[in-house]
């Protein structure tokens, strides 16, 4: 189907002059196709940039491709090429998903191992937050050292969600230099720590070591006191 119709034609005899050109230009007419396929006016209504619904808005919603449940346009084939349908889906097992999935994310429950690139959930946060919180365990004392009385608090240990070690506890027996206890893995410094503690008549010095050794360096009396001492535990 003709797109314009010029309405005037030339004869066999016709002498090509400029009336009769402005004649037939002035006199034509754009026709809309009945073949949506072919070039069509391009105006803001009905022609090919409404059939697009490319308008003052842009692109609508209604001309975008139907996508899947749980997936984005994107790409994840290697170099560049088409956009794809990929999947967005956090927790899904495999590499096919656009954001994380269950390879990349460490386990809920269980941080052990734990990874530089593979991202932390909630739930592994809590559990390793969880995990250093301990109820206070008794020291097990040695070189004569023992509890001072049942009306005073048992010389022991505990560790806080913050990852801090706190002692506590008065005990009896020590002598200078003497190791008066030991605290397990996961409750020591990293370096040796030096605390002042009181006695029954001075300021005590007690050594954490790195090993984990509890020392009375100084101020040997009838007692001396844990209450106080803390630190962060990021020895072995």
């Amino acid at each position: 189907m003709a797109i314009i119709t010029t309405g005037n034609n030339f004869g066999a005899t016709d002498a090509v002059t400029n009336t009769k050109l402005n004649d037939i230009a002035n006199a034509a007419t754009f026709d809309d196709p009945a073949d949506e396929t072919s070039i069509e006016k391009i105006t803001s209504g009905a022609g090919l940039i409404g059939k697009l619904g490319i308008k003052d808005e842009g692109v609508t919603l209604a001309k975008m491709q139907h996508i899947g449940t749980d997936k984005v346009l994107g790409r994840t084939s290697e170099n560049t090429g088409d956009v794809e349908e990929v999947g967005i889906i956090i927790g899904s097992s495999g590499d096919a998903g656009l954001l994380f999935d269950n390879d990349d994310m460490l386990d809920n429950s269980d941080t052990a191992g734990g990874s530089a690139t593979r991202g932390a959930t909630q739930q592994s946060i809590q559990a390793y937050t969880g995990s250093l919180d301990t109820e206070p365990v008794n020291l097990t004392l040695l070189n004569g050292a023992v509890a001072y009385g049942a009306d005073y608090e048992v010389p022991s240990y505990y560790r806080t969600r913050d990852n801090i070690v706190h002692l506590r506890g008065l005990l009896i027996g020590s002598t200078a230099n003497d190791v008066v206890a030991s605290l397990p893995s996961g409750f020591r410094p990293a370096k040796r720590l030096l605390f002042s503690a009181p006695d029954d008549s001075v300021a005590a010095r007690i050594d954490i070591h790195a090993a984990g050794n509890i020392e009375v360096q100084s101020g040997v009396s009838s007692y001396n006191s844990l209450d106080g001492i803390s630190f962060l535990a990021d020895g072995s």
